[in-house]
Parts: C-alpha cells; structure tokens; sequence
C-alpha cells in the first residue's frame, strides 16, 4: 500500500473522505496534519475502510475502533464514500 502524500495530509478536502486520528496515533502523521489532540487527513473515496492503517502508516494493531459518521463498524470491508468522516480510535491498555 502507498502513504498518503503529505499533501494529501489536510481536513476540508471536498473531494476525498476526511479520517481524524485520535490519541498517540497523532504521531505517525507528519505534524502539519496536527492538531492538538487529534491529526486529519484525507484519503480518496472509494477507500476501504481496512485499507486506512496501510495508506496512513499507521499499524492496524494500534487502531481499537474505526467509526464512520458516529457509528462504530467492525466491517473492514466498508467502501468509504464522499462525506463520509471516520475517526479512527487508538488501543487503549493499562499496566
């Protein structure tokens, strides 16, 4: 899978699907995609959902839950479509 061009790296988009990451998952996007408490990025639509951790970098055992437009989906398979929003929700773990 390819990255996400740091271009490509940016909320508001009209023409691809926004994806906030929250907590420490913020760091595996580049800083110009941050802000504060969260990091945005847009990928194009069409996009599976299961394909987010490899187009962002981000390893998929680091991501909890994905949620699209407020819902939870365990369906990896889901085609992201234009306007959609998903949040993507790091592991949580206590020691």
């Amino acid at each position: 899978m390819r990255s996400v061009p740091a271009g490509e790296l940016k909320s508001g988009a009209p023409e691809g699907v926004e994806v906030q990451v929250l907590g420490h998952l913020i760091y595996y996007l580049p800083p110009v995609s941050r802000e504060e408490t969260k990091a945005v990025a847009t990928v194009p639509v069409g996009t599976a959902l299961g394909c987010l951790p490899g187009l962002l970098d981000i390893p998929h055992f680091e991501i909890q839950s994905y949620v699209v437009n407020g819902q939870a989906v365990t369906d990896l398979s889901r085609v992201l479509g234009r306007g959609d929003t998903v949040v993507l929700l790091p592991v949580i773990s206590s020691g």
